[in-house]
């Protein structure tokens, strides 16, 4: 069955999405993008979230994208200590 809201076959788009989670809390290439991963995400999965929560993904979408405004500061910290704290690694 496909992902009634992006289409996705056999609904592969929570896997693909788990599986991003995973790099990007393991490797801190995948972890500079973080922020595009969720928000693309959360925009073509809308029955997650309110109206207004949509409309605030969307909209650092275009920040990121169009305006090519980065996260604020506290959220790359947050998201470099992550995966700088562990001393093991997740196999997926």
């Amino acid at each position: 069955m496909n992902c009634p809201e992006c289409g996705a076959p056999e609904n592969l788009c929570q896997t693909r999405f788990d599986e991003f989670l995973v790099l990007e809390f393991t490797d801190a290439g995948y972890g500079a993008v973080h922020h595009l991963t969720v928000a693309t995400y959360m925009v073509q999965h809308s029955s997650k979230m309110t109206r207004e929560g949509w409309l605030h993904e969307r909209g650092l979408l275009r920040e990121f994208l169009v305006e090519s405004k980065l996260p604020p500061p506290k959220a790359v910290a947050l998201a470099s200590c992550a995966w700088k704290a562990r001393s093991f690694r997740i196999d997926s």
